[in-house]
């Protein structure tokens, strides 16, 4: 990607992925399983300084921030803006069709209940960020592979600052 200074990416760290994550990304690092209190990966060492949680889509997004779920998702949030290097990876993008098509997929699963808009979407991504600190990044399937590496980069840069 054109927009990224060349970097080099160190090899020396080991990815922690939570030993419950179904499909865990291919990294460009050693990759070890384990249980993690909060979010689905770290970095061995930085385990209370870096979380990251995965989500494999807008869907799931929604599934947490659907009524039903929001409570059990908002004390997650509060655990993990306890972390000083942390962030939401969303496997997916914000175009008009995938918001679109989510929100269709939790109206019929809440039979209706849900009053979740494309208007709301924003606001709790940006809610999210003010209120806990987390950042989250959408990441499209075609760019997921190329930015990854460097996000992963990046916490380790900041933990090292810490």
């Amino acid at each position: 990607m054109q927009y990224l200074k060349p970097k080099k990416i160190p090899k020396s760290f080991t990815v922690l992925v939570d030993d419950r994550e179904k499909k865990a990304w291919n990294l460009p690092y050693k990759i070890e399983k384990k249980r993690l209190i909060t979010g689905d990966y770290t970095i061995k060492g930085f385990e209370k300084i870096i979380a990251i949680e995965k989500k494999s889509g807008l869907i799931e997004l929604l599934n947490d921030l659907a009524n039903g779920y929001r409570p059990t998702f908002e004390r997650f949030l509060k655990r993990l803006s306890q972390y000083p290097v942390k962030v939401i990876i969303v496997e997916d993008t914000l175009s008009t069709l995938t918001i679109s098509r989510a929100l269709a997929h939790i109206k019929r699963k809440s039979k209706g209940r849900a009053r979740l808009t494309s208007k709301s979407i924003h606001y709790w991504t940006a809610d999210i960020a003010a209120k806990y600190g987390i950042p989250i990044i959408f990441v499209g399937k075609g760019a997921k592979m190329d930015l990854l590496p460097e996000i992963f980069r990046a916490t380790f840069e900041k933990a090292n600052e810490i």
